[in-house]
């Protein structure tokens, strides 16, 4: 299975590393489910994750700037939207004077941001695009491949087929 967000994810962790030129925080959470364990073994490390404070709906990342509320920042894959838990979530950080928004890909992020006031090093629209093209690389790379498709035969009436086996052509 191909974790689309988580690679999303990773890609934008190191863009705004390399793309905000002062010191900042960009802060990553993940509740997802580990893959490959029972339905018990999941539901009860969430139940730890909830007894630690964890909560449905929390965003993926959070950058904190020197002078500017937090961002959160909820990434999604393309074509999905937030659940109606991330959405609440979303409306509550604002009401406390939090930025909240969420995204599916890398410029647009970049550009909430940078409309926020957050400064970036000269370049970093052209440097969101690049991450965004590994971004889809990394994804297109995991994708399986479908197999070429064999061109059609075509259906042949028994009158034509009887033709060439009198003729000797075919078997």
């Amino acid at each position: 299975m191909i974790q689309r967000e988580h690679t999303l994810q990773a890609f934008a962790v190191k863009f705004f590393r390399a793309a905000i030129p002062f010191a900042h925080e960009f802060l990553s959470f993940d509740r997802a489910k580990p893959p490959g364990r029972s339905r018990e073994a999941q539901l009860g490390a969430m139940a730890r994750q909830k007894a630690r404070g964890v909560k449905r709906g929390t965003p993926d990342s959070l950058l904190i700037v020197s002078g500017l509320p937090p961002f959160w920042i909820e990434w999604k894959d393309r074509g999905k939207r937030p659940d109606a838990e991330q959405i609440a979530m979303g409306q509550r950080l604002r009401m406390l004077g939090c930025r909240w928004e969420w995204f599916d890909n890398i410029p647009d992020a970049w550009r909430w941001l940078a409309d926020e006031g957050v400064i970036f090093v000269r370049g970093a629209e052209t440097m969101a695009l690049i991450y965004q093209g590994k971004v889809d690389a990394a994804i297109a790379k995991k994708s399986p491949r479908a197999a070429p498709k064999k061109p059609a035969r075509k259906a042949m009436s028994r009158a034509a087929m009887a033709r060439l086996q009198r003729a000797g052509l075919v078997v």
